[in-house]
Order: structure tokens, then C-alpha cells, then sequence
């Protein structure tokens, strides 16, 4: 049986119970990390956005993108430095919030009883994503907010906003986020994958395991891989380091335009990281903006036995 070449990047899910000071398990140790809902000066969770499918899209804004840059040659050196304050920005931490219910047998049925419901918790993930429009419109993978209720993005500056999913696909692991209440935000420029050459460099910037705004530096291994995730599989194969929570982070050139998505990672290997060509993502924005979805186009072949009569 051939073993699965990939694993998503995307979350370090934690079951987080209504009542844990009746808990008599002390919870893992762990270190503290910016992904983390924070509290205002009240001590309150700030608020965040339900993941509301039946959004109004006749309010939400027009996209508009960044205008492209011109065809330019790769130089054989750049300022990764310059490169990375540049950009940094215009990367945000994502955390969602997914409500579960307790398995039965666990230790809080004796508080609540046989009759007192079936206790709740919570599932927290966190992954990264990229501002693309300077009104708050921001790209991740479809599986850092599947079946998320709770969405909120952090910015650069440590400001902690609500989000909608606006639009997603599954089959590309693509999902377009709008921030409530964003304007003027740093957007990336979306450069294009087709370019690439192996061996160029590219830049890695995301939230691994709730470390914000990492950077790490790689090249191009390969392009066209197949890795069995979807029959769409067309990823960019890259050294710079992709861990858990890395998952919708951008894929930067040495101009600081986005060539690809962060999406998966070789389990058991050193630097073997999987992104989605941008290239993917321009084709289906459209789409997720003003449907939601995207609607691909069908052969409406149907096979049935031959007879007599046929």
C-alpha cells in the first residue's frame, strides 16, 4: 500500500474545556505564542467573526489588486534583509476557533451529570495568510479555516481583527478571507509561478508553531509535482523551511511578489516543503469573491450498456 507523500502544515490544534479549573489533568506545558486570542484592558476576549457562508456579497467591496511589476531578470544576489522588512507586513497570523463537543466518558460528566448535556469545548488552530487587496482581503489555504466557526486575523502590529470567509476551494485548498473593518492595509503583489526556474530563490514567511512573521530562505527544487493531495496537483517544490502553522503563508521572489502558498510538507524529511503556484490562485479569485466557490467545467458524458435497439 503506498504511503501518503504529504501532510498539511496548517494547525497545532489544542481542546480548550469550558471549565478547566474543575479539570484535575494539568494541561501540556507549552510556550507562549502570538497566535493566542488577546484581551483588551478589561481583561475580555477581543471578538471575533463567525464564519458566516451567507455573507451579503453585494457589500463587500470590488477587488483590487496591486498593479504587477514588469518582467525583470533574477540578479545573482539580493539583500534578503531589505527583502524580508519589506514584506513582512503585508503576512498575518490566523487563528480559528471551531466549538466540539467532549467525548463521553470524559472526566466533567461527573460535574454536569447524566442528564446536564453533553459538554462543549473548544479546537483552536492557527496557520498564515497574506493581505492582497488594501481593503482587508486576505489569502490562506481552504484547510487552515475548514469547518472553523471562529476566524480572527493578527496583523503586523499586533492588532487582532474579526474575519469572514468570503470564498473557498476545497479542491485547490484556497480560501479568501476579508477583514472587518480593513482599510489601507500593506497588500502583497501577486507575481506569476510559470516563470520560476528551479534553483531561484524564494523567500518563506509565516506562523510556525505561533512564532509570527518567521522568515526563512530556500530555492526552487522543483516544479509540477505531484504529491496525491488532489487531482489538481501541481505544486512548487522548495528547501525553505515550511512547518505546522506555515500553511497559507506566502512563497516570496526576490522582487517580494507572492509565487506561491505554503500547503504541505514530506513527513520525515529535512526542507522538502509543497506550495501552490500563485498562478492557481489568479485563476480562481474571481470566482471566490463574487460566488464563493468556484465552478469548473464538465465533459456531461454519460456511459450506459450497448443494446439491440442502440
Amino acid at each position: 500500500m503506498k504511503r501518503s507523500l504529504s501532510i498539511r502544515v496548517s494547525v497545532l490544534p489544542v481542546l480548550l474545556t469550558l471549565a478547566p479549573a474543575f479539570g484535575c489533568q494539568q494541561p501540556s506545558p507549552r510556550a507562549p505564542s502570538d497566535h493566542e486570542p488577546s484581551a483588551d484592558a478589561t481583561g475580555a476576549t477581543r471578538a471575533v467573526s463567525f464564519n458566516d457562508e451567507s455573507i451579503d456579497r453585494a457589500s463587500l467591496p470590488p477587488l483590487k489588486l496591486p498593479e504587477a511589476l514588469p518582467p525583470a531578470p533574477v540578479p545573482a544576489t539580493f539583500d534578503v534583509a531589505d527583502l524580508s522588512e519589506k514584506v513582512k507586513s503585508s503576512v498575518v497570523n490566523i487563528t480559528t476557533t471551531q466549538k466540539v463537543n467532549l467525548p463521553e466518558g470524559h472526566p466533567f460528566d461527573f460535574f454536569f451529570g447524566p442528564d446536564g448535556g453533553q459538554p462543549q469545548g473548544e479546537r483552536q488552530g492557527a496557520g498564515t495568510g497574506f493581505i492582497i487587496d488594501p481593503q482587508g482581503y486576505v489569502v490562506t489555504n481552504e484547510h487552515v479555516v475548514h469547518d472553523a466557526d471562529l476566524v480572527s486575523v493578527r496583523l503586523w502590529d499586533d492588532r487582532e481583527l474579526p474575519a469572514d470567509v468570503v470564498g473557498r476551494d476545497p479542491k485547490l485548498d484556497l480560501a479568501l478571507l476579508k477583514i472587518k473593518s480593513g482599510d489601507n492595509l500593506p497588500a502583497v503583489r501577486l507575481g506569476g509561478s510559470s516563470a520560476l526556474r528551479i534553483g531561484e530563490h524564494v523567500l518563506a514567511v509565516g506562523n510556525p508553531f505561533g512564532l509570527g512573521h518567521t522568515v526563512t530562505l530556500g530555492i526552487v527544487s522543483a516544479k509540477s509535482r505531484f504529491i496525491g493531495a488532489t487531482s489538481y496537483d501541481d505544486f512548487i517544490q522548495t528547501d525553505a523551511a515550511i512547518n505546522p502553522g506555515n500553511s497559507g503563508g506566502p512563497l516570496f521572489n526576490w522582487r517580494g511578489e507572492v509565487v506561491g502558498i505554503a500547503t504541505a510538507i514530506r513527513p520525515g524529511a529535512n526542507n522538502i516543503g509543497f506550495a501552490i503556484p500563485i498562478d492557481a490562485l489568479k485563476d480562481v479569485l474571481p470566482q471566490l469573491r463574487e460566488k464563493g466557490h468556484v465552478v469548473r467545467g464538465k465533459l456531461g458524458l454519460v456511459f450506459q450498456p450497448m443494446s439491440n435497439e442502440l
